[in-house]
């Protein structure tokens, strides 16, 4: 048991730190899951392929880079693509579920 992660945080009204990382290491989890399932999703949607450019701008300059757009890397980097949107806003969410569930 670690001290620092049970016992309550001064001025919060006994919320404790461990509840903070439970919020926050979930929240990296699921936005790793949910980022590129929800790209292929929006993609689907709006009727574009999954691993085609947004912009003709972007698709020109792919088009220059010829090999290096059919690496992996790239197909993964391509698909994580507003992974920091989706991981902010998973945090607001369970930062704030795992503190109401804690105080209730």
């Amino acid at each position: 048991d670690v001290p620092f992660l049970s016992d309550p945080i001064p001025f919060t009204g006994g919320l404790r730190a461990s509840v903070l990382v439970g919020a926050f290491a979930s929240s990296i989890a699921q936005a790793t899951i949910e980022s590129p399932l929800d790209f292929v999703k929006l993609r689907l949607q709006i009727g574009k392929q999954v691993m085609q450019d947004a912009s003709p701008n972007q698709a020109s300059q792919a088009s220059t880079r010829g090999a290096l757009m059919n690496s992996p890397i790239s197909s993964i980097r391509h698909l994580y693509h507003g992974y920091t949107t989706t991981l902010y806003r998973t945090m607001g969410l369970l930062g704030a579920f795992f503190v109401f569930l804690d105080y209730s």
